[in-house]
């Protein structure tokens, strides 16, 4: 993989390599930071030294040439918006259906055999089937508290639903996870 950076250096990488060293995050503003961490890692090279390395890696000109490219158009999308991930889950943040965040606590979504000795206090209630791709989304995601401002209801809510959550009591939204 072939990651642009804004001054027009890119760093190469196989994307096992890069997250094999990464803790794993327990809450989206974690993500950032570790993200931060693991990118500073890597090896930054000219253009000209990673269309090299390519070439030395076994590439032909025409696909070193589409990944410089595709680098490039990647760089435009992430910088041509702020990133909303952080602001997801900030206290105050109120999503299109009128759901709040009000809160966090210090729950996490695990899967049971991953749980660490005295990992601290957990949700291991899937209110989806196992294995299903909705419990893969929630696996390390830390319980919000929230509220409906339509009719007051508190409930839990993890960090990936945030934007998408109605309230369970006025708008037919799934149960809130207990917090």
């Amino acid at each position: 993989m072939v990651l642009p950076s804004p001054d027009g250096r890119f760093a190469l990488f196989r994307r096992d390599d890069l997250f094999a060293s990464a803790s794993p995050v327990s809450s989206v503003r974690d993500v950032i930071p570790q993200m931060a961490r693991v990118l500073g890692q890597l090896t930054w090279h000219g253009e000209a030294d990673a269309r090299s390395e390519l070439a030395r890696l076994g590439f032909g000109e025409a696909e070193i040439d589409e990944r410089i490219a595709g680098a490039r158009r990647k760089l435009a999308v992430m910088t041509s918006a702020p990133t909303i991930m952080e602001r997801l889950t900030e206290v105050g943040y109120r999503n299109a259906d009128g759901q709040q965040v009000i809160g966090s606590t210090d729950r996490t979504r695990v899967v049971e055999s991953a749980l660490p000795i005295d990992s601290g206090p957990v949700d291991t209630d899937l209110p989806i089937g196992p294995g299903s791709e909705e419990a893969d989304l929630q696996v390390g995601q830390r319980v919000y508290r929230m509220r409906c401002t339509v009719c007051g209801t508190e409930y839990g809510a993890y960090g990936c639903d945030i934007d998408i959550r109605r309230c369970p009591a006025c708008q037919d939204g799934p149960p809130g996870v207990p917090i």
